[in-house]
């Protein structure tokens, strides 16, 4: 009795343990076929971060993050505007990508090692709504123009 018990628990753990995949749900909506931008001055980024804290691109605004292994994280926003649609982009709480429901992406991100990089008409930063693929450029001070595509 007790061996059937052990191996139970055994097989029980070894579902859960050994097949994380199966049971976690990613939490970003970049595409997985093209979720890498590219600035030349700090490398390649990653749209997906490591899936659990990647990009999401929601009806009204952007959260979560997209990694650099140059730079670090860059957060897109918290996804809770202060006016609960979206970010005014007017202080250090209320900041973030703003979606237009078009696929026009809006606003300020922030890299904690970069600064600020600003979503802005010049670059026309979109997303496709049906692909989930990212395009156009961001511009960071910093930086320079960061391409949000890697086609």
């Amino acid at each position: 009795m007790k061996t059937q018990l052990k191996l139970a628990a055994l097989a029980l753990l070894s579902a859960f343990c050994l097949q994380p995949s199966v049971l976690v749900q990613a939490a970003t909506t970049v595409a997985i076929t093209n979720h890498y931008a590219y600035g030349a001055n700090i490398g390649w980024m990653e749209g997906r971060g490591d899936v659990a804290n990647g990009a999401i691109i929601g009806e009204y605004v952007c959260s979560g993050y997209i990694y650099s292994a140059n730079v670090g994280w860059i957060n897109l926003g918290g996804g809770a505007p202060a006016n609960s649609i979206r970010y005014q982009n007017n202080s250090g709480t209320d900041y973030g990508v703003n979606h237009d429901g078009q696929g026009n992406l809006r606003g300020y991100a922030y890299g904690a090692n970069i600064g600020w990089i600003n979503f802005e008409a010049n670059g026309a930063p979109k997303v496709d709504l049906a692909t989930g693929n990212l395009g156009g450029y961001a511009y960071s001070a910093n930086c320079g123009w960061i391409s949000l595509s890697n086609a």
